[in-house]
């Protein structure tokens, strides 16, 4: 089923999905959705819905394998969060601004399932993360690897194999290097502010739907 197009400031949920279940939902304002580029802003603060385990924060391989965890409300960052996305491309770009002064603080770069790509829902989009990501500095220049540890340890238990794995490191190197030569769709967002007359959005009905 073919949803229509969001509009600019309309109200939706990012999802990320893990075996076809809900792994986090946060509230999201549109900012262009375009065949290009689709642009969300989730702003300081937001109330979202995330992952737990029977123990904590943290669900284990073994809790991810069987499916059992449950969904808590969390803020899901003190900072505000624009995602891009190229549609059918299997990674998003985040722009990280600090906490206070609202600077720009860096790129960060997830990488998702490429049999999985962000798609279009009824209330938002929905992908799935591969839990390696990439943050790059604003200076375009230096770079480092994020959650290698939590890659590794789904290789080990059986989660990702080791070839998608190698993928990802691939994948990641080759965004890293489109977002480093400055001339990528992604750069210039960091200059972007949200329209001051939009309200924080919530969780629309039907968030919990899949």
């Amino acid at each position: 089923m073919e949803h229509s197009r969001y509009s600019r400031g309309e109200a939706i949920v990012l999802r990320e999905i893990w075996d076809e279940k809900i792994w986090i939902a946060r509230p999201a304002t549109v900012i262009q959705d375009s065949p290009e580029l689709i642009a969300t802003y989730v702003p300081p603060n937001t109330h979202a819905k995330r992952h737990c385990g029977a123990h904590g924060d943290h669900v284990t391989a073994q809790e991810r394998r069987d499916k059992e965890w449950g969904l808590q409300d969390v803020v899901s960052a003190h900072f505000p969060v624009i995602k891009l996305v190229i549609p059918g491309e299997s990674y998003s770009v985040l722009i990280f601004r600090n906490e206070g002064d609202d600077s720009f603080r860096c790129w960060y770069i997830n990488l998702e399932d490429p049999e999985a790509p962000m798609h279009r829902t009824a209330v938002g989009f929905d992908c799935t993360d591969l839990l390696l990501d990439m943050v790059v500095e604003p200076n375009l220049k230096d770079w480092r690897w994020d959650d290698e540890d939590e890659l590794q340890e789904a290789v080990e238990s059986g989660l990702i194999s080791q070839a998608k794995a190698k993928s990802l490191y691939a994948k990641g190197e080759e965004v890293r290097d489109l977002l480093m030569s400055g001339k990528s769709v992604f750069n210039g967002w960091e200059h972007w502010h949200p329209d001051r007359s939009w309200k924080a959005p919530t969780l629309p009905a039907g968030w919990d739907i899949l």
